[in-house]
């Protein structure tokens, strides 16, 4: 099966041709351990991703907010210190994923 990197399907995702020519995208989300944080309405308000077996007090995830509207609907989703970058901790003993500024 061979594999294309194909503009604008998104970080995360990938694109194989399979045996038949047909292609299939695929996104590499599974890799990651996942947590998340609820707000008062039960609605998940934080996400974090790191890599499996990840403690939650390195500097090691990627932190989302999703922002909803009055129709619970998601209208933003903005990264903890202003970055994809997995570096950010989920839960420390001075810091946690409400601490940090989101853009």
């Amino acid at each position: 099966m061979a594999e294309a990197l194909i503009d604008g399907i998104g970080s995360g995702y990938f694109a194989k041709v399979n045996s038949l020519n047909r292609l299939a995208v695929e996104s590499d989300e599974a890799t990651y351990k996942q947590v998340m944080a609820y707000n008062a309405n039960g609605m998940v308000e934080y996400i974090g991703k790191a890599e499996p077996n990840s403690g939650i007090a390195g500097s090691i995830w990627q932190i989302q907010k999703l922002t909803y509207n009055s129709n619970m609907g998601v209208t933003n989703i903005d990264f903890a210190s202003g970055t994809n970058n997995f570096m950010n901790i989920w839960s420390g003993a001075t810091i946690n994923y409400t601490t940090y500024p989101y853009n």
